[in-house]
């Protein structure tokens, strides 16, 4: 399994969304610029600060191991990260107004989670 750092990216930019922080505001509660969450969320930053990572999950109630693994940065049965993945789209499924989820499966059970700007 590859690390998907585009759809960790991608996931915590749709949960920032859906809690309605600005990416200045989220920046603020993280003490990092929002010029950096830019780059995180677009997939810029293919590695980046722990503990940022930390205080991302902290702020947007996201599970950290549940989101690493979704992504495959943690081992996981493909069945499992599914499962998960499943339950991010349904959360994001909820707020129509600031996302469009499309899902595209792979060998590498990558998906594609479009954002409405």
């Amino acid at each position: 399994m590859e690390y998907n750092y585009l759809l960790l990216a991608q996931l915590l930019k749709m949960r920032r969304l859906n809690s309605g922080y600005s990416k200045r505001e989220f920046a603020r509660k993280i003490d990092i610029s929002d010029t950096e969450v830019s780059r995180i969320e677009n997939g810029e930053r293919q590695n980046f600060n722990l503990t940022t990572l930390i205080k991302m999950c902290e702020i947007l109630n996201l599970d950290l191991v549940k989101l690493l693994k979704t992504c495959g940065y943690l081992p996981c049965k493909k069945e499992e990260m599914d499962i998960y993945l499943d339950e991010y789209i349904k959360d994001f499924e909820n707020n129509k107004d600031t996302c469009n989820v499309q899902k595209e499966e792979t060998e590498y059970c990558i998906f594609i989670l479009e954002i409405e700007s």
